[in-house]
């Protein structure tokens, strides 16, 4: 992968130095009429279109490529910036008037990016271009907050749907008679008779480094209790509740009565992935965009299918969420970054993508192109699909400082299940520290 480029941090270093620039001073920057010979559109993202080894790499150089050939006057450069770093950057940029013209952003804490100013509202573009109905083609609720809307404006478009979604060994359940689990009591006993000789039954990775895997895990299951949540409309945590008390002491059943192996509680989010692959794990947590890569990894007669993950009393509610597109207030292109995420939101282009990338749709529409019409992958993602219109859907959203809550709840986990730790006093103790972290 090409080293990322540090433009912004040498701008910034140069000009605080000086004394040009203080903490709070933006350049402002107005959009130009420029002649499309002229146009270089910059994109930062966390995936290399030169990678060719990731498939999400290739799907993003197949979006590339298609919207150059209808623009060829227009040149794409893309700028790589780890993941999680993408944030930090983008505000980092605004604050001194430089920056990219598209930007690829998580939605988990998109709210910091609307009140430093640093994204722009795509309104305008929208209702010129776009018909009213296309705000119900997406699969995430048009005017959620996690699906970059605020105050009215989208300030964001989502480019794929990721579920998290129950994985399983659809040959090993075949072989031990097992049907696949809906509720909970099912799921504990097929983990009871799945586990042994070195596998596990079922698995979520609880590694504290790894807190996104369970606190996906958590949003599936605070969805199935009628009006529990993990955090309240002043993002204040509030999962030590009733339904918090159950979903823990269903964790503790699985270790203590099921004969889940504790090792789980050291794993990452990789180390689950890569279990499943070598065939030790046979039905886990995990998300819809890994299914097709790992499924390719699986030794032949191996089948990795999906399901919705078993809930207290039924499947439980599906976990959705999205990276986006969104385009900055110092882009200097900004009709032409609109003509970007116009191409890519298109449902021909969403279908390429999900088709070499293997991450999932994020308008209905698209899968009505051919991909998920004969095609046998592209046929079981359409199935997916129907997993949130039967189940519904799980709420999304989550304070700026999720890694935190994350942490939070997973610390809970190893001190129910690893300490034996009282459930109640230990949500009690990680919601009020959380709360305390974040000054709430």
């Amino acid at each position: 992968m090409r080293e990322r480029k540090n433009t912004i941090a040498i701008v910034v270093a140069a000009l605080l130095l000086s004394g040009l620039v203080t903490a709070g001073f933006v350049f402002a920057r107005g959009a130009e009429e420029v002649d499309p010979d002229e146009v270089t559109i910059t994109i930062w993202n966390f995936l290399d279109e030169e990678d060719q080894e990731d498939a999400r790499g290739r799907g993003f150089r197949a979006v590339n490529d298609a919207f150059r050939e209808k623009y060829p006057n227009v040149k794409l450069e893309t700028e790589i910036y780890p993941w999680d770093r993408l944030s930090e950057q983008l505000l980092l940029a605004h604050r001194v008037g430089e920056g990219p013209d598209v930007v690829r952003l998580t939605l988990m804490d998109f709210k910091r990016h609307v009140d430093a100013g640093s994204v722009r509202s795509l309104n305008e573009f929208i209702e010129e271009d776009w018909p009213e109905d296309a705000k119900t083609d997406f699969v995430l609720p048009w005017e959620a907050e996690y699906a970059g809307f605020f105050d009215g404006h989208k300030y964001a478009l989502p480019l794929e749907t990721r579920m998290v979604l129950y994985w399983y060994r659809a040959d090993a359940f075949r072989e031990e008679g097992i049907s696949v689990p809906e509720a909970w009591d099912d799921l504990a006993e097929a983990t009871e008779v799945l586990t042994g000789d070195g596998k596990y039954g079922f698995a979520v990775a609880f590694d504290i480094t790894s807190w996104s895997d369970p606190l996906y895990w958590f949003m599936s299951m605070y969805g199935a209790f009628d009006d529990a949540r993990i955090i309240d409309e002043d993002y204040r945590a509030v999962f030590n509740n009733e339904a918090g008390v159950e979903i823990f002491g269903f964790l503790r059943e699985l270790v203590e009565e099921r004969n889940l192996p504790t090792s789980m509680f050291g794993w990452t989010g990789y180390d689950l992935t890569t279990s499943f692959a070598a065939g030790t794990v046979l039905s886990s947590s995990e998300g819809s965009h890994r299914v097709l890569g790992t499924r390719r990894d699986l030794a032949e007669g191996q089948e990795l299918a999906v399901a919705p993950l078993p809930g207290p009393h039924g499947p439980a509610p599906i976990y959705a969420f999205s990276w986006s597109l969104a385009i900055p207030t110092v882009s200097e292109n900004p009709e032409w970054a609109w003509k970007y995420l116009d191409h890519a939101m298109s449902p021909e282009i969403q279908a390429l993508y999900t088709e070499i990338s293997g991450e999932k749709p994020s308008r209905y529409s698209s899968l009505e192109e051919p991909y998920f019409q004969t095609d046998d992958e592209g046929l079981e993602i359409k199935q997916w699909f129907e997993f949130p219109d039967v189940h519904g859907t799980a709420d999304a959203t989550l304070p700026l400082e999720t890694p935190l809550l994350g942490e939070a709840m997973t610390r809970a986990a190893h001190e129910i299940v690893l300490e034996g730790q009282p459930i109640e006093e230990t949500l009690d103790r990680q919601a009020e520290w959380f709360n305390s972290e974040v000054g709430r």
